[in-house]
């Protein structure tokens, strides 16, 4: 799914978001005012690729 997408379900459940390619990293983002990291990987900012934000491989994880 897209960004988009993938950014409204996981506001309506309360989960976080990734790329299927980061999978392997075990990271995701938690879509909050700002933006969190969750996992192994915590971080406090994310700076988008453009291919991030035009990607069709979003998942809610939850």
């Amino acid at each position: 799914m897209f960004i988009h997408e993938a950014i409204k379900e996981a506001v309506d459940k309360k989960a976080s978001i990734r790329r299927r390619k980061w999978s392997i990293f075990e990271w995701a983002l938690m879509p909050t005012e700002p933006i969190t990291g969750v996992g192994r990987h915590k971080s406090f900012c994310w700076n988008p690729t453009p291919d991030d934000l035009m990607a069709d491989d979003w998942e809610v994880i939850e």
